[in-house]
């Protein structure tokens, strides 16, 4: 049996995706999966673990595609998948309000691994529509019953948010809180409160983030910690506690996994550009953010790394260098629309003042 390429290769979990795909009962079903990059026809869906879609392919391969990457699972069922089957459809039309509501039905007729799926398909609908506490409240379910891997379907679409619904998220998150027992599930649901609190501003922001930072410091090397550990400090940067922030960002430095140094990194660079006076502060926070660059080219966060690069060195009047890095940073991972607006702004200003010093 040949096995299909994926990027994960972590071999409990390619021994779970085996295990799931020998032991589920084989049939003629003939579903259809549709993924970002191609169209799976006559394929069969074998399991879900809260991240990955496990399915055959029309030879019989099994294949595991992330749930994120699929637009589309049609299953060849005209009994219990039929709602599902047409909340897919409008989620693949991006009807997401009408796919929400029948992810609401189908949910009452799942059974086994498709509970899971179809409530991250629910979240994922909602959060697209701007049903933002919808999302949350959906969301506390999933972060109980997959701790591990419930950040990977965070609700993260505050653009447009009502007050109203922000006030009813904070309300849900604030009542189930005290009643959570899973550790792992209660910080995914602290980082998500704070999360909101931080974009909406709220004046309980900071000091929220202190008291988590504090309770955080006895679970060193658990990632969940590290999480919501980075939205904490990020609230601490934001209120301009850049001393309070550089502290609690070397604690985690000294034990943080790999996968976390790039924010980690990125925000040491942001609190020396906040705290720098000197030329030499000032190159000392380019190098931190340059470091996300060269170390980690994958990153998302290289594009805005490399632009507040590029701010550093219009701090220090090398101007010619600052275009370029501004011009750069649009061509590195996580570069969005944002970055470019704010590169292109920046490519501007940066002219005028060349000109100017001529």
């Amino acid at each position: 049996m040949t096995w299909t390429r994926f990027k994960r290769t972590d071999a409990a979990f390619v021994l779970l995706a085996g295990l799931a795909f020998l032991c589920a009962p084989r049939s003629a079903r003939a579903d259809k999966i549709h993924t970002t990059a191609r169209v799976y026809p006559e394929a069969s869906v074998r399991h879900f673990d809260g991240e990955f879609v496990i399915f055959s392919n029309a030879k019989g391969d099994p294949v595991a595609r992330k749930l994120t990457d699929i637009e589309a699972i049609y299953v060849d069922s005209v009994d219990r998948f039929e709602e599902f089957n047409r909340a897919e459809q409008a989620f693949q039309q991006r009807r997401y309000h009408d796919a929400a509501q029948k992810y609401e039905k189908a949910l009452g007729r799942a059974r086994g691994f498709w509970k899971n799926l179809i409530r991250i398909r629910y979240i994922q609908a909602c959060d697209a529509a701007g049903d933002f506490d919808l999302a949350v409240k959906m969301y506390i379910t999933i972060s109980q019953a997959l701790p591990e891997k419930a950040d990977l379907f965070m609700p993260s679409n505050f653009k447009g948010v009502t007050a109203k619904r922000f006030d009813e998220a904070l309300r849900l998150l604030e009542e189930t809180l005290p009643k959570i027992a899973d550790q792992r599930a209660y910080w995914q649901l602290e980082a998500l409160r704070l999360t909101i609190l931080e974009q909406t501003e709220s004046d309980q922001a900071e000091r929220i983030a202190r008291e988590v930072i504090a309770r955080l410091r006895s679970h060193k090397g658990q990632d969940a910690r590290y999480r919501l550990q980075i939205i904490a400090i990020r609230v601490e940067i934001k209120h301009e506690q850049y001393e309070t922030a550089l502290g609690h960002l070397d604690e985690a430095l000294s034990d943080a996994g790999e996968r976390f140094l790039p924010p980690l990194m990125f925000l040491k660079g942001r609190c020396l550009y906040g705290l720098a006076q000197s030329r030499d502060e000032y190159v000392r926070a380019g190098l931190a953010f340059m470091r996300v660059v060269i170390h980690f080219p994958k990153s998302t966060l290289c594009a805005q790394s490399m632009y507040m690069a590029g701010q550093v060195h219009e701090k220090i009047s090398r101007i010619s260098k600052a275009i370029e890095l501004y011009e750069g940073c649009k061509e590195l991972a996580g570069a969005n629309d944002e970055v470019f607006r704010l590169a292109d702004a920046a490519v501007q200003s940066a002219e005028k003042l060349r000109s100017q010093s001529r």
